[in-house]
């Protein structure tokens, strides 16, 4: 899927899997030897996940995630070239607890070894993020696309951000209360032929805000769908938020987005939900 959904989803994947706070750090007197080395991104299992052949397509691009399990206890979580510090501790052979601090909160996950590869069961969630033993990554090398910004350069070319085809002004408020103002903007066709509903979305409040779908609330004409959307505003701030439908399970772009039902859910930094709010459009024949 070369699309930009599948980039916004297995971010916010990524960036929730870890979600239980804890401490960590430093090895014991269990045998870790077989976790030490570069672990590549293989997959994500479950309904929202990400193939193995998804995550391909992104390391053709240059956009790759990895773990760097070191001797002495840490190492790095790089998530599209950023580069997040972790610390481990092993709890036997064949599983390792490791901590990472991001964005100021300090948190902790079982690693666990199996068949050759380890993998994060994602709390909450029937995902499992799973990684395959690779080698060192050289970090001077330039992006697939020859940029030197590194992955940003690749993302705007997987995305196909400036390419919209059949575009559908919208210009309808969803929601407007103290906490958020939501505006529906136009709909259109991306390089992919992938249907996306552009927004702008304000929050009113003095919280950092995220708004992603609600799983299990979206319909399409009668048919249940998973779109995607995941974007962080900060307070008083304003993003353009785009929401996701793929062509596989559209069946065509957004000629198929007729009668379009679903809730987006707002949540804080805690991940706890603030409120939800209900999006239908249902365009004219």
């Amino acid at each position: 899927m070369k699309h930009k959904g599948i980039i916004s989803l297995l971010l916010g994947t990524l960036l929730l899997c870890f979600v239980l706070v804890g401490c960590g750090g430093g090895t014991s007197s269990a045998d870790a030897s077989a976790f030490i080395g570069t672990w590549d991104l293989y997959e994500i299992t479950g309904d929202d996940g990400a193939s193995h052949e998804d995550i391909k397509t992104m390391n053709d691009f240059g956009i790759e995630t990895y773990l760097e399990i070191e001797k002495d206890g840490k190492g790095t979580f790089n998530v599209f070239g950023e580069d997040i510090p972790l610390t481990w501790k092993a709890k036997n052979n064949t599983q390792i607890d490791v901590t990472i601090e991001y964005e100021g909160k300090k948190q902790t996950e079982p690693l666990t070894l199996k068949d050759d590869k380890v993998s994060f069961s994602i709390e909450g969630e029937d995902s499992t993020m799973v990684f395959e033993k690779g080698k060192k990554h050289d970090k001077s090398d330039k992006s697939a696309s020859g940029s030197e910004e590194g992955g940003t350069a690749a993302l705007d070319s997987l995305m196909g951000n400036d390419d919209e085809q059949n575009v559908t002004e919208i210009n309808s408020v969803v929601a407007d209360d103290e906490t958020i103002k939501i505006e529906a903007i136009k709909m259109y066709d991306n390089s992919f032929s992938d249907a996306v509903i552009e927004f702008k979305v304000t929050n009113k409040s003095d919280k950092n805000l995220m708004i992603t779908c609600e799983y299990g609330s979206w319909s399409v004409d009668g048919k249940m769908v998973n779109p995607s959307m995941y974007e962080k505003i900060k307070a008083g701030a304003y993003a353009d938020a785009d929401l996701y439908f793929t062509k596989d399970e559209l069946g065509g772009g957004t000629e198929k987005l007729v009668n379009i039902d679903g809730k987006f859910e707002l949540t804080d930094d805690e991940y706890n939900t603030i409120a939800t709010y209900e999006f239908k459009y249902g365009q004219k024949s």
